[in-house]
């Protein structure tokens, strides 16, 4: 829990140093990029390291920046946060980021899990209504789960709207053994 507050702390320095949403996804884009290295467990695993000197860290998110091409703002960002032993922290300040950014423009994300793959003007569709619903841009991605057996279950942001087959067999199931 501390770890989060202290990586939203760094997320807001980040989104202000930026100045606009503009700016801060294109912070948020180098960060991600960066982040790929937790990928790799072993570089995962000295990054993350308590033991591990956070010069050794600063040089290593120095590299990785000069490959990525960040600004001197993002550079400095870096050793800051190197600098307080934080890199750890790095995926989650740039989840954070992202949210502010979403905050400041008005977007949300959506997840539609289907049982079968569905059309893209259907995706549109409900792209088209959820936006209506919510008044915000809604950036959609789909998922295909056969499980849910039929219809279909949307993830936006802590909700879930399920109107899957199996959660509708699973609460006539419920209701007849009951």
């Amino acid at each position: 829990m501390a770890g989060e507050l202290i990586a939203t702390r760094y997320a807001r320095a980040l989104f202000d140093l930026a100045e606009g949403a503009d700016k801060a996804q294109e912070y948020l884009d180098r960060l991600q990029e960066i982040n790929q290295v937790f990928n790799d467990e072993s570089i995962a695993k000295v990054l993350r390291s308590p033991v591990v000197s956070a010069d050794l860290k600063a040089e290593v998110l120095r590299t990785l920046g000069k490959q990525t091409g960040v600004d001197l703002a993002v550079a400095h960002f870096l050793d800051i946060v190197a600098e307080g032993n934080r890199v750890a922290l790095l995926p989650i300040i740039a989840d954070r980021l992202k949210a502010l950014i979403y905050d400041s423009t008005g977007t949300q994300e959506a997840k539609i899990v289907t049982a079968v793959e569905i059309s893209d003007s259907d995706l549109s569709e409900i792209k088209t209504k959820l936006d209506q619903i919510s008044g915000k841009n809604t950036i959609v991605s789909k998922e295909i789960d056969p499980s849910i057996l039929g219809g279909f279950v949307i993830h936006i942001e802590n909700s879930v709207l399920d109107m899957s087959l199996k959660s509708k067999l699973d609460a006539i199931t419920q209701t007849a053994v009951s």
